[in-house]
C-alpha cells in the first residue's frame, strides 16, 4: 500500500482518505460515472466540437472496465452526466459503449437520481469523477468520489476536501492525463492492475469475453429538458 500510495505521490496526486478506506469503497461500487468538461479535457470549448478527450484517458476507462470485469464477472455501469451536449462525448460514449450519456444536466442530482430509480443502483455504490462546482450535488450523495484537479482552483479544491467530498484529488489536470491517472490508482488500489494490463495485451480469453458483453451494450442518449429527463 505505502508504494502505491508514493507512486501517486509522486506525481502530485493526494490521498485524501486513506487508500485502505478507497479500496474499501470500491469494494461496493456498480455503477463509474463521469463529468465531461474539465475532467476529459480542460475544459476549453470550441464552438463546432465541444471540448476533446485523449485517447490516453479512453483506454484508461476501458482498462477500469476490464479490471471491473475480471474482479465481479460483469462490465459495470458507465455514463456521462454533462452539463452541456458535446459531440466529443457523444462520441466516446457510443464507441466505448457506455450505458448512458445525460447531457444539459446543469443540475446533475436529477440525472443521478434518475439512473438510480432506472438501474437499482444505490448511490453508496457509486463511484464519481468531477472537477468543478456543478458536480458537487452529485458528489454529496454518492460513495467514492475522485477530484480531477487543476491549477486554478486552489480555494475550490480545499473546500471540498474540508468537506470530506472527495477522496483522491490527481496530480495531473483534466486533458493531461487526470483520469488515466485515477484509474490507475484505482486499479492498483485492487491489486489489478497489472493482470488487467496483462490481459488486455493478450488480447483473447477473459478480454474477448469482456469485449463481447461490452459491445452488445448499446448507449442511452437523455437530456434535461423542461424540468425532466427525456430519452432521446
Amino acid at each position: 500500500m505505502q508504494q502505491l500510495e508514493n507512486i501517486f505521490e509522486n506525481v502530485g496526486g493526494e490521498f485524501v482518505s486513506p487508500l485502505s478506506v478507497i479500496s474499501e469503497k470500491l469494494s461496493r461500487v456498480k455503477a463509474f460515472i463521469f463529468d465531461w468538461d474539465g475532467v476529459f479535457n480542460d475544459g476549453t470549448k470550441h464552438l463546432e466540437y465541444g471540448s476533446p478527450f485523449s485517447e490516453v484517458d479512453a483506454m484508461g476507462t476501458n482498462m477500469l472496465r476490464f479490471g471491473y470485469y475480471l474482479t465481479h464477472g460483469e462490465v459495470p455501469q458507465t455514463i456521462i452526466i454533462s452539463g452541456e451536449k458535446n459531440q466529443s462525448a457523444t462520441t466516446l460514449a457510443t464507441r466505448e459503449r457506455f450505458n448512458a450519456f445525460y447531457s444539459k444536466a446543469k443540475n446533475k442530482v436529477v440525472a443521478l437520481d434518475h439512473f438510480l430509480n432506472e438501474t437499482g443502483i444505490e448511490g453508496q455504490e457509486v463511484c464519481f469523477f468531477f472537477d468543478d462546482i456543478l458536480d458537487l450535488s452529485l458528489a454529496q450523495n454518492v460513495g467514492l468520489n475522485i477530484q480531477i484537479s487543476h491549477p486554478g482552483k486552489p480555494l475550490f479544491s480545499h473546500y471540498v476536501k474540508s468537506q470530506e467530498t472527495v477522496d483522491y484529488s490527481t496530480g495531473n489536470p483534466g486533458g493531461q492525463g487526470g483520469v488515466r491517472e485515477a484509474i490507475e490508482m484505482l486499479l492498483g488500489a485492487q491489486g489489478i492492475h497489472d493482470l488487467t494490463l496483462e490481459k488486455r495485451v493478450a488480447f483473447e480469453g477473459a478480454y474477448a469475453s469482456y469485449l463481447e458483453k461490452r459491445q452488445s451494450q448499446q448507449t442511452v442518449f437523455y437530456t434535461y429538458a423542461e424540468g425532466e429527463i427525456i430519452k432521446q
